[in-house]
């Protein structure tokens, strides 16, 4: 029961533990895939860095041997001729020192190297003829039994059909019970071998459970991390869980690409099964680095493998890019049709707003000596439409205040309208004096512009009904504003409104008030004096109050 309980506690650790979504778990692979020039770059690195001290003089073989065999380790899963060569030069050194045990060990390697390559032949004589098995130490014994294991299964699964040759299992079988026996079990070996005898029995579900509970101690940018990950989504693919199965290639293939490992599997799995799925893009581009990997490694094995699968997806590819081209094509015609039916459209505005300004010079010459009366008023509604328009712009969102100008200029055109009949009527009757007396006047011009102002005023109150308990919070006390009463808004608080709405040079805001531009720089200047702000962010707060 105990038992029982431990294993179903680790499952349900294991499954909240891995659970990530697959399309984030592909994003990351995609970026990860993109920095994979700046991870062998790093490999790279570390490498000239292990190489540096062979270049110094007086190195012993000793020192040799070691250098070697750390510049093996990095190589072999990166480049395989320069891991060989690694261990070309091991094996000199350990011949010059004269120790068994070390050139037995470089043997193994060799044996190894050889075995996960497709050098069969080669593993097979190093590992029945050139090793001294009788002076193994229990560390060498588990690594040559390692071996030896690697070399009978891939041998088997590479030619010995779809079951295997019965004495190859068997020499599997016998080399793992041997690991099994010595390994220590909290040893990655000893858990690994555990994990694919129990593949090889098909206690899917066992191994399942093993293959997580390694995982669940191994970095997850680590090399053994990306193995294991790999075994675990065969794993899953037998017990026919797809999703997951892909999830754990994903997790692979970004731990070989961290770790700069050239000789993957795992990439190249997922993009057939992307493949099969749809996602053609993907498959394609992920083959693709897989083969390009493939061949920077240079081993022979590898390369064949994936070029079974690569025409299949390359072809399906091409098709799917063709597809898009020619929904492309069709997109494209529709969008030119579109577009010239545009173009002709547009012409036709063009055309007709050309002979609506023939039509309206035409209007504005027989209207023009009438024009010449009222020029002054008419002047007056032009700067009151283009004050009500640049407002206007300034904040289009308020639709209201849009209104309420246009209402204004709607009433100004009636004025005009009728001011235009009382004048014909005049020049009829010959009172030609009374109109020069009535343009000459300016009560006219300041009774407008104040009703100007107090609309003005209105408006920008409406919108803004606390803009002056806010402006005053700008400045000191003695400089704060308070309009008299029956007045809405002072000359110094519509200058600053007109700020507040995008207004800001003083020439516009000396036009649209009505004062001069030295007038309007003296109020500001005024203004800036009293405030608690730096004078030169000063009205830059002023264009944000009442947001």
């Amino acid at each position: 029961m105990k038992r029982l309980l431990a294993i179903l506690s680790l499952s349900l650790i294991a499954v909240f533990s891995f659970a990530q979504p697959m399309e984030d778990l592909l994003v990351l692979l995609d970026g990860t895939i993109a920095d994979s020039d700046k991870y062998r770059a790093k490999k790279e690195v570390r490498i000239k860095t292990i190489e540096n001290p062979l270049h110094s003089r007086g190195i012993s073989a000793e020192q040799r041997y070691a250098i070697y065999g750390q510049l093996y380790e990095e190589y072999l899963t990166y480049k395989f001729a320069k891991a060989s060569e690694a261990l070309d030069n091991q094996e000199t050194a350990a011949r010059e020192i004269g120790d068994k045990r070390l050139l037995n060990e470089v043997l193994i390697s060799r044996a190894m190297i050889n075995a996960t390559g497709g050098r069969y032949l080669e593993a097979s004589n190093i590992l029945q003829t050139q090793i001294d098995t009788t002076i193994l130490t229990d560390e060498q014994k588990i690594r040559y039994w390692d071996a030896q294991q690697r070399f009978w299964f891939d041998y088997r699964d590479n030619y010995g059909g779809e079951s295997g040759d019965a004495v190859t299992s068997s020499k599997v079988a016998w080399y793992r019970n041997a690991i099994l026996s010595t390994a220590p079990e909290n040893s990655v070996m000893y858990q690994g071998t555990a994990v694919r005898q129990a593949m090889d029995a098909g206690n899917w579900g066992q191994a399942d459970f093993l293959c997580k509970n390694l995982l669940s101690k191994l970095d997850p940018d680590s090399h053994e991390y990306a193995n294991w990950s790999y075994y675990e989504a065969r794993i899953c693919e037998q017990l026919d869980r797809t999703e997951e199965m892909d999830a754990w290639f994903i997790r692979s293939a970004i731990a070989d690409l961290k770790t700069a490992t050239t000789d993957n599997a795992s990439l190249c799995s997922l993009s057939q099964d992307l493949f099969v799925t749809g996602d053609l893009e993907r498959a394609f581009r992920y083959i693709t680095k897989s083969l390009d990997d493939a061949r920077f490694y240079d081993a022979w094995l590898r390369q064949w493998q994936i070029a079974e699968v690569f025409p299949d997806i390359q072809r399906g590819y091409e098709e799917f890019r063709a597809r898009q081209i020619a929904r492309s094509r069709v997109l494209l015609i529709a969008v030119s049709v579109l577009a010239l039916i545009t173009l002709l459209g547009a012409f036709w505005v063009l055309n007709a707003y050309k002979r609506q300004r023939r039509l309206n010079v035409q209007v504005r010459e027989m209207n023009r000596q009438i024009q010449e009366f009222s020029s002054s008023l008419q002047q007056m509604n032009d700067r009151l439409t283009q004050t009500n328009s640049e407002l206007s712009e300034a904040n289009a969102a308020k639709e209201e205040y849009i209104g309420i100008f246009v209402s204004l200029s709607s009433d100004y055109i009636d004025k005009t309208r009728k001011y235009q009949s009382s004048v014909r009527k005049r020049i009829v009757n010959g009172q030609y004096d009374d109109i020069l007396s009535e343009i000459s006047s300016q009560k006219l011009l300041e009774e407008e512009l104040n009703l100007f102002y107090r609309l003005f005023d209105q408006a920008f109150l409406k919108l803004y009904p606390d803009f002056v308990n806010q402006f005053n919070g700008l400045l000191k006390p003695a400089y704060r504003i308070e309009p008299k009463e029956g007045e809405l808004l002072t000359t110094e608080l519509r200058i600053f409104a007109l700020i507040r709405l995008g207004i800001t040079q003083s020439s516009r805001i000396a036009s649209l008030l009505r004062y001069s531009v030295n007038t309007i720089y003296n109020y500001r200047a005024q203004i800036k004096k009293g405030a608690i702000v730096d004078k030169e962010v000063f009205e830059e707060k002023v264009r944000l109050l009442c947001n």
